[in-house]
């Protein structure tokens, strides 16, 4: 509660959070959290390596970047498209 009930303390840019999935994105129980790794073992193998580093690892995107010996810019789409892709499939998982 109060002013910094919702302030950023890990002195990391909001993008670069350990599991920055969008809140709205997380499974909210055993099953959906069941599907999410499920589907996270289907991403294109490219998208899958990101996953890997950025939000199971724990890396920031400039480290994976550095790894994967790729630009940041690509990583950051690759995390874009990944993000996208289990969204889409945990949106209609829920619609049904």
């Amino acid at each position: 509660e109060g002013q910094g009930a919702n302030h950023h303390t890990d002195q990391r840019p909001a993008d670069e959070r350990v599991g920055s999935l969008e809140k709205a994105d997380e499974p909210e129980d055993l099953s959906r959290w069941t599907l999410f790794h499920e589907q996270c073992e289907q991403l294109p193998d490219e998208e899958k390596e990101v996953v890997n580093l950025v939000y199971y690892q724990g890396l920031t995107q400039e480290e994976a970047a550095k790894i994967l010996g790729l630009s940041l810019r690509t990583l950051k789409r690759r995390w874009f498209q990944a993000r996208m892709r289990l969204h889409e499939v945990l949106s209609e998982d829920g619609a049904e």
